[in-house]
C-alpha cells in the first residue's frame, strides 16, 4: 500500500471519531475523548485534526494516526495502513480489477448516501478491495462523502429486530429471505460507533451471525458488548457445519439447510451475557482478582488540583453566614476562567450554579463585584425546585457538558423527610454521584454544619450517608479574626485548617496562612504587648498565664520570638535559675521599642527601630523623643519604653 497517497487521503476527523468514545471537536482543529489506552473517564486524549497527531495528558501515550491505529489493534504497519485504507474507503490510484458487486448505503428515508463497489482481483495479489463513492450533483466522487451509517438503514429503522452479519451480500441473502439484515461497512474491522445506538436501540431482538473465524468472533463480541442494555434479546448465534472462515453464504450451500432451519437454530440459541460474569438482571459486574491485579492503575486528573476530582462528588459546608455561597461562586468564576482557587490550579470549562435560596439579583450583584463581564461560560438558575429536577438537571448537564455543578444548597434539591435516616440520604445522594460519574463533570453541593462542635464529618449536618459518599469534604469556619477552610479528601492531599482573606469591595477570597501559623502570629503580638509593659523579665508560666490559646501554641510562639531575637532569654533554665523572658525590639508594628536600646549605647544588638540606627550615643536623646512621640499614637507612656 502507498502510504503517502493513503495518509494523504485520510479525514481524520472521521477516523477518529469512529475510534475515541466520547470525541468531541474543541475549535481550532482540536478534539478530545477518553483515551483507549489507559482506563480513561475524563477525556485526556487530545487530536490535532489537521495532521492526525495524538497525545494523551494521562498516560503519556503520543503518535501519528498510523501508530494510533497499530497500538489500538495490536498489528503491525503493513497492517494497519490496509486495514486504513479499508475503513476509509481509500483506493491507490490506478485499479486492476473490475466492480463485481455494488451495496448502497441509505438514510432512514431511502435517500443514497453513499455506495460501496467491490473489486475483483485487487492490487498487489489480493483477491479483492472495496472502494466508497459519493455522490455530488452528476458525478461520483471516491470516499463517503459523508459519516458511515449501517446497511439497509430503511428496513432496519422500521423493524423490531434486526440480523447483524459481517458483510453487505450476507445481509442481502437474508433481506431475500424476508427477514431484516443489516452490516457495518468496513467487516470485522467496522468500530461500533456511539451514533449506531441510535438505530439499534430498543430492538426487541437482536441476532448476530459471525463468519467461522477469530475476526468475526471478535466483530461479534465487540458489538453484542456495545449493544447490551441497549436492546432487549441479543443472541451470537454459531452456524453448525462451517468450516474456517465460511459463513451463512456458505452454510445455505449445505443441503437441507434454508430459513426455515436458520430461525430454528436462532430460537434454541442461548441468550447472550458478558464473559465477565456480569448478572443480566442486576447489571453488577463481577471481576476476578487476577484480571483486575493486571489492570493499569487508574490516574485521577482534577477540577481544582489535587483537590476536587473530575467527576467527584463534593461537600462545602459551614455553619449559616460563613461565606459558602460565596467560596462556591469564586469557584465558579475560576473554573469558567481557568484561573486558580485557593491557590490551586483549575480546569477551565463550563460551570452550572442552581441557587435554590438566593435572589436571581444578588447572584448577579456578587459576579458583577468579582468583575465577571458575560464572556464566562457560566449558567445559572434561580427558582423553586420541580419535582423532576434530577431528571432535568442530567439533561442539563448532558447537553452542555460542564466540567463543574454547584447545587446551593443540597438539602433543597435532595428532598428528604428525615436528614439523619441513612437510607433516605443515600438514595436522594445517589442521582447526583451517578451524575458524577457517568459525565464526569464534579459535582458540588453546600450544605451546613451541626450546630455544635463536631469536628471533620462529624460535623456536617444530618446523616453520615453524606460523608461517607462524598470524595473531597470541604469545611469552613468563621472566627473573629478570619474564616478558614480545610478539606478531607478521598483523593489527593487534605487541605489543613487555612486562612481567608475577603475582600469587601469585589467579594473575592484569597487564601492566606494556615491556621496555625495565622494564631502563633497573632500570640507572637500578644506575647510582645505584654512584655512590653513589663520592667523586669518574667518566667514563661507569668507569660502563659497571660495569653489565651493552647499551650503548645503558646510556647512554640514564644520560642520564635526568642529565635528571632525580639525576645531575650536568661538564666539557665534549672530549678533555682529558670528562664526568664524580657523584650529585645519589637518592629514598628506593635509600636514599642525596647528601653535597652537607649540604656545601652554599645546597642549590642546592633538592631533599627522606626529606621533608624542606635548606635551613636550623642544622638540618644533626640531619638527617644521621636520614638516617644511615634508610641503616643499607641498609648504607652514614656515610662514603658
Amino acid at each position: 500500500m502507498n502510504k503517502e497517497h493513503i495518509l494523504s487521503h485520510l479525514d481524520f476527523k472521521s477516523f477518529y471519531h469512529s475510534h475515541i468514545i466520547g470525541f468531541k471537536e474543541t475549535g481550532s482543529g482540536q478534539a478530545t475523548g477518553l483515551c483507549p489506552f489507559h482506563n480513561d473517564t475524563h477525556a485526556s486524549l487530545s487530536i490535532n485534526l489537521a495532521n492526525g497527531l495524538y497525545n494523551c495528558f494521562a498516560c503519556n501515550a503520543k503518535g501519528n494516526v498510523l501508530q494510533f491505529y497499530q497500538n489500538y489493534k495490536k498489528v503491525d504497519s503493513e497492517t494497519a495502513l490496509k486495514e486504513i485504507a479499508e475503513i476509509q474507503g481509500i483506493s491507490e490510484p490506478a485499479t486492476q480489477g473490475k466492480v463485481v458487486a455494488t451495496f448502497e448505503y441509505k438514510d432512514t428515508e431511502g435517500k443514497t448516501l453513499y455506495i460501496k463497489d467491490r473489486i475483483e482481483p485487487a492490487r498487489n495479489g489480493r483477491s479483492k478491495e472495496f472502494i466508497f463513492k459519493h455522490p455530488e450533483g452528476d458525478k461520483w466522487l471516491t470516499g463517503r462523502g459523508c459519516e458511515p451509517v449501517p446497511y439497509n438503514l430503511p428496513a432496519l429503522s422500521k423493524s423490531k429486530y434486526t440480523f447483524i452479519t459481517e458483510g453487505e451480500a450476507k445481509a442481502d441473502l437474508l433481506m431475500k429471505w424476508g427477514l431484516t439484515a443489516t452490516c457495518l461497512d468496513s467487516g470485522a474491522n467496522s468500530p461500533f460507533r456511539e451514533d449506531y445506538l441510535k438505530h439499534f436501540a430498543g430492538k426487541e431482538k437482536v441476532i448476530i451471525l459471525p463468519d467461522n473465524d477469530n475476526p468475526g468472533k471478535s466483530y461479534a463480541e465487540k458489538i453484542a458488548s456495545a449493544l447490551y442494555g441497549k436492546a432487549g434479546k441479543i443472541k451470537i448465534v454459531e452456524l453448525p457445519e462451517l468450516k474456517e472462515a465460511e459463513d451463512v453464504i456458505d452454510w445455505v450451500k449445505i443441503e437441507s439447510n434454508n430459513k426455515e432451519k436458520l430461525l430454528e437454530i436462532v430460537k434454541t440459541s442461548p441468550e447472550w451475557i458478558p464473559s465477565n460474569n456480569q448478572d443480566t438482571k442486576t447489571g453488577m459486574t463481577l471481576i476476578r482478582l487476577d484480571e483486575l491485579l493486571k489492570e493499569s492503575d487508574e490516574s485521577v486528573s482534577y477540577l481544582v488540583d489535587n483537590t476536587l476530582p473530575s467527576g467527584g462528588f463534593s461537600v462545602l459546608a459551614s455553619k449559616p453566614k460563613a461565606g459558602k455561597s460565596t467560596l462556591a461562586r469564586n469557584l465558579a468564576l475560576s473554573v469558567a476562567r481557568g484561573e486558580a482557587f485557593l491557590g490551586k490550579d483549575t480546569n477551565k470549562g463550563a460551570v452550572i450554579y442552581y441557587a435554590l435560596e438566593e435572589k436571581q439579583s444578588e447572584i448577579k450583584r456578587h459576579f458583577k463585584d468579582m468583575g465577571a463581564d458575560g464572556t464566562e461560560d457560566i449558567y445559572i438558575y434561580t427558582g423553586s425546585v420541580p419535582v423532576d429536577a434530577l431528571i432535568q438537571i442530567k439533561s442539563i448537564v448532558e447537553k452542555i457538558k460542564p466540567v463543574l455543578v454547584i447545587i446551593d444548597p443540597l438539602f433543597r434539591l435532595a428532598r428528604v423527610k428525615d436528614g439523619n435516616d441513612y437510607v433516605q440520604v443515600t438514595q436522594a445522594l445517589d442521582p447526583l454521584l451517578r451524575l458524577a460519574r457517568d459525565t464526569g463533570t464534579h459535582v458540588l453541593c453546600v450544605h451546613h454544619t451541626n450546630k455544635g462542635q463536631g469536628q471533620g464529618g462529624d460535623s456536617v449536618l444530618g446523616s453520615t450517608a453524606i460523608f461517607s459518599s462524598v470524595d473531597t469534604l470541604l469545611i469552613m469556619k468563621r472566627h473573629e479574626e478570619y474564616r478558614t477552610v480545610s478539606s478531607i479528601q478521598r483523593y489527593g492531599e487534605d487541605l489543613p485548617e487555612t486562612t481567608l482573606h475577603f475582600d469587601k469591595d469585589s467579594r473575592t477570597i484569597e487564601i492566606g496562612k494556615p491556621k496555625q501559623e495565622e494564631d502563633i502570629e497573632t500570640l507572637k503580638r500578644a506575647i510582645l504587648d505584654f512584655l512590653s509593659s513589663q520592667d523586669k523579665p518574667l518566667i514563661k508560666s507569668v507569660i502563659m498565664e497571660e495569653v489565651e490559646e493552647r499551650q503548645a501554641i503558646k510556647h512554640k510562639a514564644l520560642m520564635e520570638l526568642v529565635k528571632n531575637e525580639q525576645v531575650a532569654r536568661e538564666g539557665s533554665g534549672g530549678k533555682g535559675d529558670p528562664y526568664k523572658y524580657s523584650i529585645t525590639l519589637l518592629p514598628i508594628i506593635y509600636g514599642v521599642i525596647p528601653k535597652q536600646h537607649f540604656e545601652n549605647p554599645e546597642n549590642p544588638h546592633k538592631q533599627r527601630a522606626n529606621g533608624i540606627t542606635q548606635e551613636n550615643t550623642e544622638n540618644q536623646e533626640s531619638e527617644k523623643s521621636r520614638v516617644i512621640a511615634f508610641s503616643n499614637n499607641f498609648d504607652l507612656k514614656e515610662g514603658e519604653l
